[in-house]
Protein backbone atom coordinates (compact mmCIF):
# COMPACT_ATOMS: atom_id res chain seq x y z
CA UNK A 1 0.00 0.00 0.00
CA UNK A 2 2.96 2.34 0.58
CA UNK A 3 4.63 1.85 -2.52
CA UNK A 4 1.14 2.85 -4.62
CA UNK A 5 0.67 5.95 -2.32
CA UNK A 6 4.58 6.88 -3.26
CA UNK A 7 3.71 6.41 -6.86
CA UNK A 8 0.83 7.98 -6.98
CA UNK A 9 2.24 10.85 -5.23
CA UNK A 10 5.23 10.78 -8.00
CA UNK A 11 2.92 10.91 -10.84
CA UNK A 12 1.09 13.84 -9.11
CA UNK A 13 4.14 15.49 -9.02
CA UNK A 14 4.85 15.10 -12.58
CA UNK A 15 1.81 16.16 -13.54
CA UNK A 16 1.80 19.69 -15.19
CA UNK A 17 -0.20 22.18 -12.56
CA UNK A 18 -2.92 23.48 -15.47
CA UNK A 19 -3.57 19.65 -15.58
CA UNK A 20 -4.02 19.40 -11.55
CA UNK A 21 -5.98 22.27 -11.89
CA UNK A 22 -8.24 21.02 -14.67
CA UNK A 23 -8.60 17.83 -13.31
CA UNK A 24 -9.61 19.33 -9.55
CA UNK A 25 -12.20 21.58 -11.39
CA UNK A 26 -14.13 18.49 -13.17
CA UNK A 27 -13.77 16.50 -9.45
CA UNK A 28 -15.63 19.33 -8.18
CA UNK A 29 -18.11 20.19 -11.22
CA UNK A 30 -18.98 16.37 -10.92
CA UNK A 31 -19.43 16.38 -6.76
CA UNK A 32 -21.46 19.58 -6.50
CA UNK A 33 -24.39 18.13 -7.32
CA UNK A 34 -23.91 14.60 -5.20
CA UNK A 35 -23.34 16.91 -2.41
CA UNK A 36 -26.41 19.39 -2.88
CA UNK A 37 -28.52 16.48 -2.99
CA UNK A 38 -27.18 14.97 0.09
CA UNK A 39 -27.53 18.42 1.76
CA UNK A 40 -30.71 19.41 0.00
CA UNK A 41 -33.38 20.34 3.09
CA UNK A 42 -30.90 20.92 5.53
CA UNK A 43 -30.96 23.97 7.53
CA UNK A 44 -28.59 24.00 9.93
CA UNK A 45 -25.10 23.41 8.97
CA UNK A 46 -22.28 22.63 11.09
CA UNK A 47 -19.01 23.75 9.14
CA UNK A 48 -15.47 21.76 9.58
CA UNK A 49 -16.78 19.62 12.48
CA UNK A 50 -14.19 17.17 12.35
CA UNK A 51 -14.92 14.39 14.70
CA UNK A 52 -17.89 16.54 16.75
CA UNK A 53 -21.21 15.31 15.11
CA UNK A 54 -24.23 17.16 16.21
CA UNK A 55 -27.57 15.33 15.98
CA UNK A 56 -29.87 17.14 13.46
CA UNK A 57 -27.12 18.98 11.98
CA UNK A 58 -25.52 18.58 8.49
CA UNK A 59 -22.29 17.82 9.60
CA UNK A 60 -19.66 19.70 7.48
CA UNK A 61 -16.10 18.56 6.78
CA UNK A 62 -13.16 18.47 4.26
CA UNK A 63 -13.01 14.79 4.70
CA UNK A 64 -16.25 13.12 4.24
CA UNK A 65 -17.75 10.18 5.87
CA UNK A 66 -21.02 8.42 6.19
CA UNK A 67 -22.19 10.61 8.91
CA UNK A 68 -20.37 13.70 7.37
CA UNK A 69 -20.50 15.36 4.29
CA UNK A 70 -17.48 15.86 2.48
CA UNK A 71 -16.69 19.62 1.18
CA UNK A 72 -13.67 21.98 0.70
CA UNK A 73 -15.46 24.59 2.55
CA UNK A 74 -12.97 27.18 1.00
CA UNK A 75 -15.28 26.37 -2.31
CA UNK A 76 -18.76 27.91 -3.38
CA UNK A 77 -20.77 25.86 -0.92
CA UNK A 78 -23.05 23.69 -2.62
CA UNK A 79 -26.37 24.92 -0.78
CA UNK A 80 -28.95 27.44 -2.41
CA UNK A 81 -29.00 30.73 -1.65
CA UNK A 82 -31.29 31.94 1.63
CA UNK A 83 -31.91 28.33 2.71
CA UNK A 84 -30.33 28.19 5.78
CA UNK A 85 -31.44 28.84 8.99
CA UNK A 86 -28.63 27.88 10.98
CA UNK A 87 -24.69 27.95 10.92
CA UNK A 88 -22.25 26.60 13.47
CA UNK A 89 -18.35 26.90 12.94
CA UNK A 90 -15.47 26.40 15.51
CA UNK A 91 -12.22 26.07 14.89
CA UNK A 92 -11.66 26.82 11.61
CA UNK A 93 -11.49 30.28 10.11
CA UNK A 94 -7.89 30.87 11.52
CA UNK A 95 -6.33 27.83 9.73
CA UNK A 96 -7.41 29.30 5.81
CA UNK A 97 -5.53 32.81 4.61
CA UNK A 98 -7.84 36.07 4.83
CA UNK A 99 -8.65 35.67 0.90
CA UNK A 100 -10.43 32.40 1.50
CA UNK A 101 -11.79 33.29 5.01
CA UNK A 102 -13.13 36.55 3.15
CA UNK A 103 -14.92 34.35 0.85
CA UNK A 104 -15.82 31.41 3.15
CA UNK A 105 -17.60 34.34 5.29
CA UNK A 106 -18.82 35.56 2.17
CA UNK A 107 -20.87 32.36 1.55
CA UNK A 108 -22.08 31.51 4.94
CA UNK A 109 -23.66 35.04 4.70
CA UNK A 110 -24.95 34.10 0.96
CA UNK A 111 -27.05 30.53 2.33
CA UNK A 112 -28.61 32.00 5.26
CA UNK A 113 -31.87 33.58 5.13
CA UNK A 114 -32.85 36.76 6.35
CA UNK A 115 -32.67 36.47 10.44
CA UNK A 116 -30.73 33.48 10.25
CA UNK A 117 -27.60 32.78 12.76
CA UNK A 118 -24.15 31.97 12.02
CA UNK A 119 -21.87 31.27 15.46
CA UNK A 120 -18.32 31.62 14.74
CA UNK A 121 -15.82 30.51 16.84
CA UNK A 122 -11.78 31.21 17.27
CA UNK A 123 -9.02 29.89 19.60
CA UNK A 124 -8.58 32.20 22.92
CA UNK A 125 -6.28 34.75 21.24
CA UNK A 126 -5.18 35.01 25.40
CA UNK A 127 -4.12 31.22 24.83
CA UNK A 128 -1.72 32.30 21.64
CA UNK A 129 -0.34 35.30 22.86
CA UNK A 130 0.69 33.39 26.55
CA UNK A 131 2.24 30.80 23.68
CA UNK A 132 4.36 33.26 21.98
CA UNK A 133 5.43 34.86 24.63
CA UNK A 134 6.60 31.48 26.34
CA UNK A 135 8.37 30.52 22.76
CA UNK A 136 6.30 28.21 21.71
CA UNK A 137 6.73 29.60 17.81
CA UNK A 138 4.96 26.25 15.96
CA UNK A 139 1.51 27.44 17.05
CA UNK A 140 0.60 28.53 13.56
CA UNK A 141 2.73 26.46 11.68
CA UNK A 142 -0.64 25.21 10.18
CA UNK A 143 -1.60 29.28 8.63
CA UNK A 144 2.17 29.82 6.89
CA UNK A 145 3.32 31.92 9.98
CA UNK A 146 6.52 30.88 11.73
CA UNK A 147 8.49 33.83 13.88
CA UNK A 148 11.98 33.04 13.48
CA UNK A 149 12.74 33.77 16.97
CA UNK A 150 10.73 34.33 20.08
CA UNK A 151 9.25 38.28 21.28
CA UNK A 152 12.04 39.66 23.10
Amino acid sequence: MKARKGIAHALISLTPPVLRTASARAVLALKRPLTANRLAGSKKLHLACGNNILPGWANIDLAGSRRVVGWNLTERLPVRSETIDLIFCEHFIEHISHEEASTFLSECYRVLRPGGVMRLSTPSLRKLVDAYLSGRLSEWGDVGWSPATPCQ
